[in-house]
């Protein structure tokens, strides 16, 4: 019988329980050795998480079996295979299909039986279970980090660096934040034009090539500038606020507040409008179409973004495209929500979709 061994682990779970690739290897190989299988190769996903459906052992897995190259899959556990229980039902009905046995060492899981199958089904209800517990042990112990005032991670402020644990300033990028301040408090320029003269200066962003109007105003209405750093989403409960060391007074703050202020749209002719639509729909020229009020017109339309002059490098001409009604676009778009709203199977589906992310 030709059998193919699989292992995986996260980097997470090596962390809690020790587990190794390595020895998920010898356990196979000593199983099919005592069973007199002929163990095809062991096929491997490595810092990859149980919750993904797809991953490129797995997947490499299924192809065997349909090519009919293997009769059994050997795995140490049976969450090693599968941490969500709907994925692993979904997988393995296709191998029931198609004649595979799944095997799970230190469980004693033998699918070719229907005690086996009705086990199967039990141990992954409860490895998803066990994967739930370790989110949300993970994220406890990220939001009492944070209270105790701890970096937990991914990017950091613009202005700041983590060490030891905690947010300090980043001197260098510190020097852009201070003379960007001067430029829109004292010398009263946009985002745009201070934009342009941090660029000549060489004082560039952490990550983009330049400046533009819309990343420099985002990173001066910041909160880290005046000292606070947040944790978490609303959606998720109570966000977290780190106090944080200040790149700049609680005056000049202010102050800058005031430019920001003084340097937007101005006084609106028109009552606010909101444009549920702005950023996600693509112009002609790759960018994307935001929404705009026309007073001599008494219409709103959606114009692309490189037709705005402070959205554009200096010199370069708009992009031509062309702009749309407003009411054009959302009687398009709304048509596709009835559309979905009306079609159960695809709510299921969408449903599945993000339940899965």
């Amino acid at each position: 019988m030709n059998a193919v061994g699989y292992a995986r682990v996260s980097t997470q779970e090596q962390a809690l329980t020790g587990s190794s690739i390595h020895d998920q290897i010898e356990q196979i190989e000593a199983y099919a050795k005592a069973r007199g299988w002929t163990l095809v190769g062991i096929l491997k996903d490595e810092g990859v998480s149980g919750a993904a459906e797809h991953r490129p052992g797995l997947n490499e897995i299924g192809r065997l079996a349909r090519d009919r190259s293997i009769q059994t899959v050997i795995v140490t556990k049976l969450d090693r295979g599968f941490r969500n229980l709907r994925h692993l039902l979904n997988w393995s009905a296709e191998m029931d299909s198609l004649g595979v046995d799944l095997v799970s060492i230190s469980e004693s899981v033998d699918t070719s039986t229907p005690a086996g199958r009705m086990l199967r089904s039990m141990l992954g209800a409860f490895a998803e279970f066990e994967r739930e517990r370790i989110t949300e042990r993970m994220a406890s112990g990220l939001r009492m980090a944070a209270r105790a005032g701890r970096f937990t991670g991914g990017a950091p402020p613009f202005g700041f660096r983590p060490e030891n644990g905690r947010l300090v300033i980043d001197e260098r990028e510190a020097e852009v934040i201070r003379e960007a301040v001067r430029l829109m408090v004292d010398e009263g320029l946009s985002a745009y034009q201070a934009a342009a003269r941090l660029n000549a200066q060489g004082l560039t962003p952490r990550r983009a090539d330049a400046w533009r109007y819309a990343n420099l105003r985002r990173t001066m209405e910041s909160d880290a500038l005046r000292g606070v750093w947040r944790y978490g989403k609303y959606s998720d409960g109570p966000v977290i606020e780190v106090e944080i060391p200040r790149i700049i007074s609680e005056s000049e703050w202010k102050n800058l507040r005031k430019a920001l202020r003084r340097r937007s749209s101005g006084q609106r002719s028109t009552p606010d409008r909101d444009y549920l639509l702005s950023g996600l729909v693509t112009s002609p020229c790759g960018s994307t179409y935001w929404g705009t009020y026309r007073p001599d017109r008494g219409r709103s339309y959606f114009r692309c973004r490189m037709s705005f002059q402070n959205e554009r490098e200096p010199g370069v001409p708009s992009c031509g495209c062309p702009g749309i009604p407003v009411e054009d676009v959302d009687a398009v778009v709304w048509s596709i929500v009835v559309e979905t709203l009306s079609d159960a199977d695809r709510l299921r589906a969408y449903a599945a979709q993000w339940l899965e992310s």
